[in-house]
């Protein structure tokens, strides 16, 4: 009920939703301009599959799944961030077409990140 209501609210206003993955996966009915933000299943691949279902219904995505900064073990885990294709998915052109982009995230409590950030 809360996300269909947000989702009205925004189109009401004119504004483009950017919904968690969860919304895609639990068939919350969107608008066709929902970006759908895939952020889960970086330790399986399993966003791959998930921007193939996303991109399939129609939505397009942005990817942050491999790239949580909080889960890098410093060191040669960077290498990996980097070597991340996107659009290794599988699925159409026109799929790939809608796959926006990517952002790199990081999570925590702030004591852990205070300890791991350098000053």
């Amino acid at each position: 009920y809360y996300i269909h209501r947000i989702l009205k609210i925004a189109a009401r206003y004119g504004k483009v939703p950017l919904v968690w993955q969860e919304v895609f996966d639990n068939k919350v009915q969107m608008s066709n301009d929902t970006v759908v933000h895939v952020w889960k299943g970086s330790g399986d691949k399993q966003y791959l599959k998930e921007l193939a279902a996303v991109t399939k219904a129609g939505y397009r995505a942005l990817l942050s799944s491999p790239w949580y900064l909080n889960v890098i073990n410093y060191g040669q885990d960077w290498r990996v961030a980097y070597q991340v294709e996107p659009l290794e998915f599988e699925g159409s052109l026109e799929q790939e077409e809608l796959l926006i982009g990517g952002e790199a995230c990081m999570r925590g409590d702030r004591k852990i990140i205070r300890q791991n950030s350098s000053h």
